[in-house]
């Protein structure tokens, strides 16, 4: 890495050659609103139409392709030198899509008017009356597509390829051979995969209230999980890495197993971005780390980078132990498959169940440890450990909402810090605090979320894309963290965002005045001692001949109500999760609960808490007065009719 430059910005001492890995989707987002037409007819329950402008854009790279669309458009400095030299991405979709569609998307000029006002598709309509499609920009990293779909195709999976046009026919051939229908039953397909959002816009209020998959999964296992390349045996593993070696164009021969190791792999770094369709799997990462006809790849050596929707996958281990894994984060689906009850306390701290959950998945207890090891718990929230140097920092930065960001319709944030927290580690080693960086991030993700709902919001209005710089403060870490006043250093990094501005749009310095309120703990056995102190003796901390309660440590699922006993503790988190559910689920009509306690031992201050820290509304009937049972089904009658 190079030395501070005139401008006193630390930059790489070149533009990085990246590897991005993972699911690939095309996310569409459609934005309706209720129609009466007096003609139309079969109009079902429901009848809506699009308020999409001609010029609208409803496509975008999600998953793979947005991490990859993010950190191609990331600049150094405010000289616009560009973070990526040359990205490549590795996936599955439908092969015909990688040519003048999935490679186009990452340019928006080229999606425009790429909506259902048409039926021409808008790359046919460009290559018709334009001459063609825009290319990338001078100065922006090329996007290489790498369908994996191609080795699948040798391991006994299709893809469905309309025939051809009959013209003495007068028509097509069927899909489907009927001579081959028995085959095609248990054949297996791949394809691209799209899901379509469907928003309700009313007055200033957005609602997503549909998602449409438009995905085939994939029917083999790899161990506990599905995944599209499974391999078996040791021949099944040499015929897919010759395969992927050809499809990655990686023409060069194996070296000899006593020739010394390359100095300068052919990428700089791994990123991972796992959806959970199938693409990433333990047999596709032990190929690409561990195969001998790789091993001039040298993966071992440069750092990877994983966000999952799965938790503790079966490959994050081999990782672990294998390569240089600094940055590990799961998003908050994967959470809800963890045995984590609650991950933070009303008062904003993580619980101690959450610390040693961190400290697993960190690796910490087996010295095959992750830098940076991060959960997100919602939107605009994180929580992370830190390992460097056999020392362990503890960050939670909660959610920080000061200007109500609207988050639906907001897709991507998750991903928008990922790309965020990625771009940070890759600056010169020790630059950018943690905390700093958490905060940075989720600020660019908080960015994203305003901009997403923006454009949703204003779907009528003709699409003018522009590149927006968010102009992300990261405090470098060099100088210190007492304070972070003349500790700045100013990060950009460019997002593929449509926007009416023509100008950029950057974070002030005003912005990060209230970092010092991020939650760190120095020291996470020192942490960890005082939630155990805090669980023994009913809550009660005995020290400096004194005996006290923290309350922050006692009231961990609910605000106002204090419980120091684990088995109690567990109880009302699974009363809680059971609550929430009803929430979720609108079609339940009712769900029932019983409290049973002594007098005097807070269940109606359990009761309350519930309704105010999950948006219920309290309705309270004194059993006693209920004397006819008229009574008892009116005080039903009321609770439904408030429903």
């Amino acid at each position: 890495m190079a030395p501070a430059n005139e401008r006193g910005t630390l930059t790489p001492s070149k533009a990085l050659r990246l590897l991005v890995i993972g699911d690939l989707v095309v996310d569409d987002c459609w934005v309706v609103g209720e129609h009466s037409s007096s003609t139309a007819t079969h109009t079902g329950h429901y009848h809506y139409r699009s308020l999409h402008h001609p010029s609208s854009l409803v496509k975008r790279h999600c998953g793979a392709g947005r991490v990859a669309a993010i950190l191609r458009e990331a600049r150094l400095d405010a000289s616009h030198e560009r973070f990526a030299k040359e990205i490549r991405v590795l996936g599955v979709w439908s092969d015909g899509d990688t040519r003048g569609f999935l490679d186009r998307m990452f340019i928006l000029e080229n999606l425009l008017g790429s909506n259902f006002h048409r039926i021409v598709p808008t790359q046919d309509f460009a290559a018709q009356n334009h001459g063609g499609l825009n290319f990338p920009p001078p100065g922006t990293a090329p996007i290489h597509l790498h369908n994996l779909g191609q080795v699948l195709t040798e391991f006994d999976y299709k893809q469905f390829n309309p025939p051809p046009f009959d013209r003495a026919r007068e028509g097509v051939y069927p899909f489907i051979p009927d001579a081959s229908l028995e085959d095609e039953k248990n054949a297996e397909y791949f394809g691209t995969t799209r899901v379509v959002r469907i928003f309700n816009r009313s007055a200033n209020r957005l609602e997503q209230f549909s998602r449409i998959d438009w995905e085939i999964s994939p029917k083999r296992m790899d161990g506990p999980t599905p995944a599209w390349l499974p391999l078996n045996d040791e021949a099944d593993r040499d015929r897919a890495a010759k395969l992927l070696s050809q499809l990655l164009a990686l023409d060069r021969a194996p070296a000899p197993s006593d020739a010394p190791i390359e100095s300068e792999p052919p990428f700089d770094a791994v990123i991972i971005k796992d959806n959970g369709k199938g693409v990433v799997s333990s047999s596709l990462i032990e190929l690409l780390v561990g195969h001998k006809d790789f091993s001039f790849l040298n993966l071992r050596t440069v750092p990877w980078f994983v966000q999952t929707k799965q938790w503790e996958p079966p490959y994050v281990q081999y990782l672990r132990n294998n390569v240089l894994l600094r940055l590990l984060v799961y998003q908050s689906v994967a959470l809800k498959m963890s045995h984590v009850a609650t991950w933070t306390t009303a008062q904003h701290r993580v619980t101690p169940d959450a610390v040693q959950a961190l400290k697993r998945i960190a690796g910490c207890d087996n010295g095959a440890g992750v830098e940076l090891c991060v959960v997100l718990p919602g939107h605009l929230s994180a929580i992370a450990l830190h390992v460097k140097e056999g020392k362990q920092q503890l960050i939670y930065q909660p959610t920080d909402n000061p200007n109500r960001v609207p988050l639906e319709g907001a897709m991507g944030s998750a991903t928008a810090t990922f790309a965020s927290l990625v771009y940070g580690l890759l600056q010169p080693k020790g630059m950018i605090a943690p905390r700093y960086l958490i905060d940075g991030s989720l600020r660019v993700a908080q960015r994203w979320a305003s901009m997403e709902h923006k454009r949703l919001m204003q779907a009528e209005v003709p699409t003018a894309p522009k590149e927006l710089v968010l102009s992300v403060l990261l405090p470098n870490e060099a100088e210190g963290e007492e304070g972070i006043e003349g500790a700045r250093t100013e990060r950009t990094i460019g997002l593929l965002v449509p926007s009416k501005s023509d100008g950029a749009l950057a974070l002030k310095a005003d912005d990060l005045e209230d970092v010092d309120k991020i939650s760190t703990c120095p020291d996470v056995q020192d942490e960890v001692g005082r939630w155990d102190a805090s669980s023994d003796g009913c809550g009660v901390i005995e020290g400096n001949g004194e005996c006290y309660i923290e309350l922050s440590r006692s009231m961990i699922e609910l605000r106002n109500f204090v419980c120091c006993a684990k088995h109690r503790r567990q109880q009302i988190a699974e009363l809680m999760n059971y609550l929430k559910s009803f929430d979720i689920q609108h079609s339940r009509r009712s769900m029932s609960a019983l409290l049973m306690a002594k007098p005097g031992s807070g269940k109606t201050q359990l009761v309350k808490s519930l309704a105010r820290d999950l948006g219920f509304q309290l309705l309270s009937y004194n059993i006693t007065n209920l004397l006819r049972i008229e009574d008892l089904l009116l005080s039903f009658d009321q609770v439904v009719a408030l429903n």
